[in-house]
């Protein structure tokens, strides 16, 4: 839990810094952006669903993590949206045309579905502008399951019983979400040019302790991930013995 916290005040301090730096130079308050605005739903997000996880009494959870898949389903389009309008040129029309249907550009038809855009055209128009496999589960039965967490469905199967299975699958939806929230910050800050490699963290709990890199507490996080104890609770599935007098 204390590497996620480390990680998450990491892009904290690197977002406060953005700013003002994006206030003195140009004069320019970043919350008010398009792009922090959707940045703000990823971060907004994972917030959320990381004490989520830590709080979460596994024994009685019977639906697949319902608010987690349906955040990252948030998270997983605000990023390509992000990154789609640093990178794109136009693409703005696109999320203009969703909103409303006050615009329709052209050189973006060939990526609609049956007349409209959805999560797998921005995508696709991502990838064909550079953007890496960070999202690549999106093409697979994984975007299927998330898109039924949007709105509420019986026909949502519940949950692997198997405590460890469930747990092993908690552990991979938060690594997707700090996967997403490290893209967003590096989206972010390549937006506005500012360089953010000369920041570090000082850690003063790991076996080496000193001044750390992004990227080394990222990697620090997301390495405890697989041994991590969600829970501080027994495991409810446990085989136990009992005596009997």
């Amino acid at each position: 839990m204390l590497e996620i916290k480390n990680f998450i005040g990491f892009i904290d301090f690197i977002t406060s810094q953005l700013r003002q730096n994006l206030m003195y130079y140009q004069k320019t308050e970043l919350f008010s952006t398009d792009e922090y605005k959707l940045f703000f739903y990823i971060k907004d997000n994972i917030e959320m669903d990381i004490p989520y996880f830590f709080n979460l009494d596994f024994g009685n959870e019977a639906m697949g993590f319902i608010p987690v898949k349906r955040n990252i389903r948030i998270s997983s389009e605000a990023l390509l949206d992000l990154y789609n309008l640093i990178k794109v040129d136009d693409y703005k029309t696109v999320l203009q045309n969703i909103d409303d249907h006050s615009m329709f550009n052209e050189k973006f038809k060939k990526y609609r579905y049956r007349g409209i855009f959805t999560i797998l055209s921005k995508l696709n128009i991502a990838k064909e502008n550079g953007f890496g496999n960070e999202l690549d589960f999106l093409k697979e039965d994984m975007r299927k399951e998330m898109n039924k967490y949007i709105h509420a469905s019986i026909f949502i199967q519940p949950n692997n019983c198997y405590y460890n299975v469930k747990l092993d699958d908690a552990k991979k939806l938060m690594q997707i979400e700090l996967d997403i929230f490290k893209k967003a910050i590096e989206c972010l800050c390549a937006k506005y040019n500012f360089n953010f490699g000369t920041f570090t963290c000082n850690y003063q709990i790991l076996p080496c302790p000193g001044a750390y890199s992004f990227e080394q507490v990222y990697r620090d996080c997301i390495s405890k991930i697989p041994n991590m104890y969600l829970i501080e609770q027994p495991n409810p599935y446990a085989y136990t013995t009992q005596t009997v007098y």
